[in-house]
């Protein structure tokens, strides 16, 4: 069958090739090209096997330095941190002890108030029950509140009417924004799993760059850095909630009457700065303010009596 894509003028292997192509002929392939085909699959199934190879021994060796930057970067991070164990640890002899202790009442600020707790503090609050079986998650809930910030800056005396306005300012503007050196005890706790035998592991058993660049940013995170401040901290302040009194009823913001036990511990010598066990009743705040301020009323003259004396 001829075919007008083809003409006598043509290579006649191209021409029978043409031809078969329009006719769905099969042009048999000689031994020699099947030889050359099979050895040139061979060929590239070799080059690709060593591309691999070699794209697989470059990430390794990318991925082995990456590692060994992370493992100095972890070395360097938590060498700093290593007192935060140290820390954690007079922190919960300290709290630990509290119940044990007799005397309830003790001041002894020589200093004055103000130079004493000028110094950096850590802070922390919870139930009885927690502070002494569960530090680790009261911690996590204890936030500076209006009791620290009437006693680092109190009203000028212990009148709802005084005492208000500083209440509200701190609801509205926190604490720690005026104070850059006092701290949550959470801070301590954040980075305690940078200290775990675990993190080195996860660092050497990384599998991927991905994997790696996730242990640089816990190692950069903006916590670290407060962790290593919030360890240097010299002053313990402490409050713990003692279970409400029996048939006490408690405000819409918690407020309720009860005892509390409030310390202010060196962490450094050890030295009880204060040590006192007050009630707190919301019963004298007025109807008014009852429903957004009891707590915090009641808890910013708690700091007010206890530096008046």
């Amino acid at each position: 069958m001829g075919t007008y894509l083809t003409n006598d003028k043509m290579n006649p292997a191209l021409r029978a090739r043409v031809e078969a192509s329009v006719t769905g002929r099969r042009i048999p392939i000689s031994r020699r090209a099947k030889t050359s085909v099979r050895r040139l699959a061979v060929a590239c199934a070799i080059g690709a096997t060593l591309a691999l190879m070699w794209q697989w021994r470059v990430q390794r060796a990318s991925l082995a330095r990456e590692r060994a930057v992370t493992r100095d970067r972890l070395m360097l991070v938590t060498t700093p941190l290593k007192e935060v164990e140290n820390r954690v640890k007079r922190i919960r002899e300290h709290l630990g002890a509290v119940h044990q202790e007799r005397r309830h009442e003790s001041l002894d600020t020589p200093e004055g108030w103000q130079r004493l707790l000028s110094r950096p503090i850590i802070y922390v609050r919870g139930p009885q029950a927690d502070l002494s079986t569960r530090l680790a998650m009261a911690a996590s809930e204890s936030q500076p509140d209006a009791f620290v910030g009437c006693l680092l800056e109190p009203p000028s005396s212990r009148d709802e009417t005084k005492l208000a306005p500083r209440v509200s300012h701190i609801y509205r503007e926190g604490v720690t924004k005026a104070r850059d050196d006092l701290f949550r005890l959470q801070a301590l706790f954040e980075v305690r799993p940078l200290l775990e035998p675990a993190m080195a592991e996860a660092v050497e058993l990384a599998k991927t760059h991905s994997a790696l660049a996730a242990i640089t940013d816990a190692l950069e995170a903006p916590s670290v850095r407060r962790a290593e401040a919030a360890a240097k901290a010299s002053l313990l302040l402490y409050v713990i909630d003692e279970p409400k009194a029996p048939g006490a009823v408690s405000e819409l913001d918690g407020a309720c009457d009860h005892h509390v036990r409030v310390g202010l511990v060196d962490l450094d010598s050890g030295h009880v700065w204060l040590r006192a066990r007050r009630r707190v009743d919301p019963a004298w705040v007025s109807e008014r303010r009852r429903l957004t301020l009891a707590k915090g009323l009641v808890d910013c003259r708690l700091a007010v009596d206890l530096r008046d004396g």
